[in-house]
This record gives structure tokens, sequence and C-alpha cells, in this order.
């Protein structure tokens, strides 16, 4: 008859070395939804500043930080933090659930079309390496909205005039020049301007029949939020 004697215990070292791990994952885990808490409430301050404005672009990423983090919190049983990671992410989710598609809103089947939309950046460098790579898919764009397009964009928007069937434009040397180029079955579009600032706006249309539904597109580069005109 065999004698069965217990497992070694784990050595002191060994403990120490768990412990500290998990003491340096739970203090990189608050750092991190506590610097997501902290960028998700200066968001909300981006109506007033184009600064903090530029934090709300990252709502889908927080929900991804946060989500694992409230897990690994839990089970580092930072309990207080973990649901904080929980509720930021809830919080991250409320907001994007308006954007979330819906099987019920629309049928599978239904047309559908790819709309590209780029801001340029006014005297950038895309203007040496945009207008090819448009060239080369335009066959696969149905819709192309480009903002703060500039005088210097004069040659690229005509020859992306010729690739669609349908365009319109304002180039300005300001950041509220548009066009739009699109090939989209019976569409039309014109241009408007916003009262009381007079900013460009391109409305695009497509007339509605059996098999397209009547489609509208705004394209216009609204001003920031400090400049008293937004």
């Amino acid at each position: 008859m065999g004698v069965r004697f217990p497992p070694p215990a784990p050595s002191t070292s060994r403990i120490a070395h768990r412990m500290a791990s998990r003491e340096i994952l739970s203090r990189s885990l608050t750092i991190v939804v506590g610097a997501v808490g902290i960028f998700s409430v200066a968001a909300l301050l981006g109506r007033w500043h184009w600064i903090p404005d530029g934090l709300s672009h990252f709502v889908a990423q927080y929900a991804l930080l946060t989500a694992p983090a409230s897990i690994g919190l839990l089970g580092c049983r930072r309990l207080g933090w973990a649901a904080a990671a929980a509720a930021t992410c809830a919080f991250q989710v409320v907001q994007l659930s308006p954007y979330l598609p819906s099987i019920d809103s629309a049928s599978i089947d239904a047309p559908s079309f790819t709309l590209f939309q780029f801001n340029v950046g006014a005297k950038s460098e895309t203007l040496d390496t945009l207008p090819d790579w448009l060239e080369a898919r335009a066959e696969e764009l149905d819709v192309v909205v480009l903002f703060e397009v500039d005088t210097e964009w004069k040659n690229a928007v005509a020859e992306l005039a010729g690739l669609f069937p349908v365009d319109a434009s304002v180039l300005r040397d300001d950041p509220f020049g548009v066009a739009v180029f699109t090939r989209l079955p019976r569409a039309s579009a014109r241009i408007t301007h916003t009262d009381p600032h007079q900013l460009p706006t391109i409305v695009a249309t497509v007339a509605g029949d059996q098999t397209w539904p009547h489609i509208t597109i705004l394209a216009t580069h609204s001003p920031a939020p400090d400049s008293g005109a937004a």
C-alpha cells in the first residue's frame, strides 16, 4: 500500500510574485478605467469647444477597453473599480445604441450603397495620394463626400467629376469646402447655404421607385463648437 504525500506548498517567493503581479495588473486597469472616465466626461464638453469634442470620437474604443477591464478588476477583487468600469462601459454602449444596426429596421434584401466620406484636411498631403486612390476604386464607390476641399483641389475635383454621373462642389480656402460625387440611380445634387452663417451645404437626393427608397444626403462642414456659429 503506497503512502501519499500532500503536494508541496508553494514557496513564499512564488506567492509574493503572484501578489505583486496581481497588484500591477490591478493598478494598470484602474489607470485605464480612470483615464477613460475622465475622457468620457471631458467629451461631454465638446459642444462648447472643439478640443474636448475630439475625445467623443472614441466611444467604441472606450467600451472595448472598459469591458475587459471590469472583468480583470473583478478577478483582482477590486469590486469598486470593477463596478466603475462596468458603469463606464454601459455609458458608452448607451451612446452607441442609436447607431447599432437592427435586423427589424430594414430587410436584408433591401438595396444598399457604399458611401465614402473623408476630411481631406486643408493644405494636407492627401492631395498627392487621395485622388489616385479614389480613381482606382471609383467603380466600387456609390457616393463620395469630401470635406475641406480648397482651390488647390480644383483639378482633382474636375477629374473625379468625370468618373461620376452626378457631382457638386464648393471649393473654399477655409475649412468649409465640400464636394459630393455619386453614381446612384436617378440622383441629383444641388448647392445651398445654411442660415444664418451662409455655409455651403450640398443636398444629394435619389428619387425612389419600386427598387430604391427615397434617399437624401446632406453634406456640410459645421463650424467648431467654440466659434459661436455652431
